[in-house]
């Protein structure tokens, strides 16, 4: 009986043992091939977490990563520009993407993108898989993507998990020849032609998450210290809003504190006259960013200037 036992516990040490080595194989082989990338928005993330130097960074969600374009700000400005939003991201990522580029070098000017719900409850937290593959890699983002759940930090073990939902793209983006847009812009170019939207209730019931709310308070301050000239933007909506977010409220209050600049066009008369600058309600045409942008930019050089 102690024999047979003994047995079961070496073939059960056996098949544990190849499970790892299978899973570390797993994770290794697609860490070489995803950080290769040089196409879609894994790619535009691998740059501005390993890369991204330029003098300007503009962070954001998909909000900044469609209405930014870095064309303009090098042109008005006359220094290097990197468009860092991605699509779906919230506080959370900007955050973690920040402490990535501020431990490599500190850009003069920042522009966050601020989503005018950002502060809203039960957004943002699954999205941070996108960082999963950095964990390792960048230590001063874990705890960014611990905030995923309790036992992130042991889930992030597995080679596989951090790199499971990544072998499809790993493969369709491989093939591409070019990578999308320019310096992480990506215009889109179908122009909005319906009615504007209204919304007449737009509070949360459920209250403001106070996480986000102390990393945005982290975000404005660790740029600062660092010695960037920061900008909160939140930029043009085609939606006619009978109240302010509570998001957008607590922002402004934080900002005024911080002696931070806030610039809100959500509600820009100008935008709302001009359907034919928007894609959709939430985001500019490639026209539009264009406008949009050299409005920004003539604004951050006077911030600049002073």
């Amino acid at each position: 009986m102690k024999s047979k036992y003994q047995i079961f516990i070496i073939k059960l040490f056996a098949l544990f043992s190849l499970l790892i080595v299978i899973d570390f194989g797993t994770g290794k082989l697609l860490e070489y091939f995803f950080l290769k990338l040089k196409a879609g928005q894994n790619a535009n993330v691998t740059y501005a977490i390993n890369n991204a130097e330029e003098d300007l960074i503009i962070f954001g969600s998909s909000k900044a990563n469609h209405n930014y374009d870095p064309s303009v700000f090098k042109d008005s400005l006359q220094i290097s520009t990197f468009n860092a939003g991605i699509d779906g991201q919230t506080i959370l990522y900007h955050f973690g993407v920040l402490k990535c580029v501020l431990a490599r070098k500190a850009p003069k000017v920042i522009i966050l993108d601020l989503h005018p719900d950002e502060f809203e409850l039960d957004r943002g937290y699954d999205e941070l898989s996108i960082l999963l593959p950095y964990y390792y890699t960048h230590k001063e983002i874990q705890p960014v993507i611990n905030l995923r759940g309790k036992f992130e930090k042991y889930k992030v073990l597995s080679g596989f998990y951090r790199f499971n939902s990544l072998p499809l793209k790993i493969i369709s983006n491989s093939i591409k020849i070019q990578s999308e847009g320019v310096q992480g812009y990506i215009p889109l170019n179908k122009t909005w032609n319906k009615s504007m939207e209204e919304k007449t209730k737009i509070t949360s019931q459920k209250g403001p998450d106070m996480v986000k709310i102390d990393i945005f308070k982290s975000f404005l301050k660790e740029a600062k210290n660092a010695g960037s000239t920061v900008i909160v933007c939140i930029s043009p909506l085609f939606e006619k809003r009978k109240e302010i977010s509570k998001s957008i409220t607590i922002a402004r209050k934080i900002c005024q504190a911080q002696n931070v600049q806030l610039l809100d066009f959500s509600q820009d008369n100008y935008f709302f006259s001009h359907p034919e600058n928007f894609s959709d309600p939430s985001h500019l045409s490639a026209q539009g960013a264009e406008i949009y942008s050299k409005f920004i930019a003539h604004i951050t050089k006077e911030i600049i200037n002073k």
